[in-house]
């Protein structure tokens, strides 16, 4: 937002010769610098009106893999915000199609979803734990650990923000593209990522969760943000990646 820069108005001199003059001056000099505050005032009042504060919060919670169906529920609450959508992400060798999000009718209303999926053939994903800062499980030969501070990237999110704002991660997603995108380091594994939540930021996040699915090698990582956007919402999101 620009901010208009006001000249300083000068007060009248109060030398000996021109006394009279100095304060027959005074009440007009007065009320301009009062119209100036009462300006400034109004134009804090109008920034304070289109930067409203919502808070929102988003959780994520993986339901199912049925065939090559992503099945993903998102919840947003907090502050102004207060809803449940279905994420489903048609996931092929390479590419990722986007089902529009469906919304609940009720804030949290999982469980009937929850239901129908068992009666769905699904695949048993693998779940990774963190130790000494790598996420590994048991039955898998490779292993990743969180990107390092990306301080570059960082400054580079920082200006784009105070250029263009924005109450998530979706201009910054949608102008760098995978350049905007931090991934972890993988070590013997070959990883290609196909898919990123569009609202998320993925510039020095931590990891929540992670699930693997072996027979189609898909690997889906939950994302926790402290960056916060616009309105003092949150930008968690989640990654999916493809292991070749």
């Amino acid at each position: 937002m620009n901010i208009e820069n006001h000249k300083s108005q000068s007060l009248p001199s109060f030398g000996k010769n021109d006394e009279q003059e100095s304060f027959t001056e005074l009440p007009s000099v007065t009320m301009r610098i009062l119209a100036e505050r009462v300006f400034l005032f109004s134009l804090l009042l109008l920034c304070c009106a289109f930067s409203p504060t919502s808070k929102c919060t988003q959780t994520f919670e993986l339901l199912a893999k049925t065939a090559r169906v992503l099945w993903i529920a998102l919840d947003v609450n907090g502050g102004e915000c207060r809803y449940s959508r279905l994420i489903q992400l048609i996931v092929t060798d390479s590419t990722v199609v986007e089902i529009p999000p469906t919304p609940l009718a009720k804030f949290r209303d999982w469980e009937a979803i929850k239901n129908a999926v068992k009666h769905f053939q699904a695949e048993t994903p693998i779940e990774l734990k963190a130790s000494d800062g790598r996420w590994s499980a048991s039955s898998l030969s490779w292993t990743f650990k969180t990107p390092e501070s990306n301080s570059q990237l960082l400054e580079r999110y920082k200006e784009f923000h105070g250029k263009f704002g924005g109450r998530d991660g979706r201009r910054w997603n949608h102008t760098m593209g995978k350049a905007g995108i931090d991934l972890p380091f993988f070590s013997d594994a070959n990883m290609k990522l196909i898919y990123a939540f569009p609202a998320g930021l993925y510039v020095n996040y931590q990891i929540s969760r992670v699930f693997f699915f072996k027979s189609s090698g898909d690997l889906l990582i939950f994302t926790q943000q402290e960056i916060l956007a616009d309105g003092l919402n949150t930008m968690h999101g989640f990654l999916l990646l493809k292991k070749y």
